[in-house]
């Protein structure tokens, strides 16, 4: 069940806070007010396409929060769980539109995709309006009347357990697999690091000696370059010396 709508910044909204109760809520107004405005918003949360144009003018973004009850909502709760996003028995469904065109979701406060909101919508909420499927064309209704009818609400529940513990057990697999593979690549190279060493047979205290070597070598130009700059102002100052013992000599003589 719907239980709160918060929406800011959309199309002529500036800001709304709605909460709903047990029971039917109806909500009137002339046309033009902003009921269907509210149930555009909503559509945001539940995956529809978003349009940058619906960003109220002068803001950078928009936002739609859309909170449920999903208490005495078995099917939406297996699929929270089945993808770890549970969080008691609130879902928390959230878009944000930006002015330029970018569009984020979220589920329960973790980032998702417009096709699990979609999906999740669907297990939610059933909008009724013009031109709209209705909930009776959606396979997973179906499931759920028919279980229902067949009076087998338990051994449903039971697969959609199944099912959870399943895909639980796949991902823990993946990662299991994925960790493992690092790891025999990890022994491989240092299975090679190891050979290689054992390979240049190094005697005790070769390997600081080629160290210092190495850092001789790594300053080599820099040495090189000082040398050169010394040896010219040894030259300058010995043609120095040689012109000024010249003027002493002419000046003797």
């Amino acid at each position: 069940m719907l239980t709160h709508i918060h929406i800011s910044a959309y199309t002529i909204v500036d800001t709304l806070d709605m909460e709903f109760h047990g029971g039917m809520t109806v909500i009137t107004g002339e046309t033009g007010a902003g009921k269907s405005i509210m149930l555009d918003a909503l559509g945001l949360c539940l995956g529809d396409r978003a349009d940058p144009k619906a960003v109220r003018t002068g803001s950078e973004r928009a936002e739609v929060t859309a909170t449920f009850d999903i208490a005495g909502n078995a099917p939406a709760a297996a699929w929270l769980q089945a993808r770890d996003l549970a969080h008691d028995n609130e879902c928390l469904l959230r878009r944000v539109v930006t002015a330029e065109g970018r569009s984020r979701a979220y589920i329960n406060g973790s980032a998702s995709t417009l096709q699990d909101c979609a999906e999740l919508g669907e297990l939610l909420i059933d909008i009724h309006s013009q031109h709209a499927h209705q909930s009776l064309l959606r396979k997973p209704v179906q499931r759920t009347m028919l279980d229902t009818f067949a009076g087998q609400q338990t051994l449903a529940r039971r697969g959609e357990q199944a099912a959870s513990d399943w895909l639980r057990g796949q991902r823990e697999l993946t990662a299991l697999t994925d960790n493992r593979d690092e790891t025999a690549a990890r022994a491989q190279l240092l299975a090679y690091q190891v050979d290689e060493l054992e390979q240049l047979g190094l005697r005790d205290g070769e390997l600081e000696e080629l160290e210092r070597d190495q850092s001789l070598l790594a300053n080599a130009e820099d040495n090189l370059q000082g040398a050169h700059q010394a040896l010219e102002i040894c030259e300058e100052q010995a043609s120095a010396a040689r012109h000024a013992l010249q003027l002493m000599r002419s000046a003797a003589g």
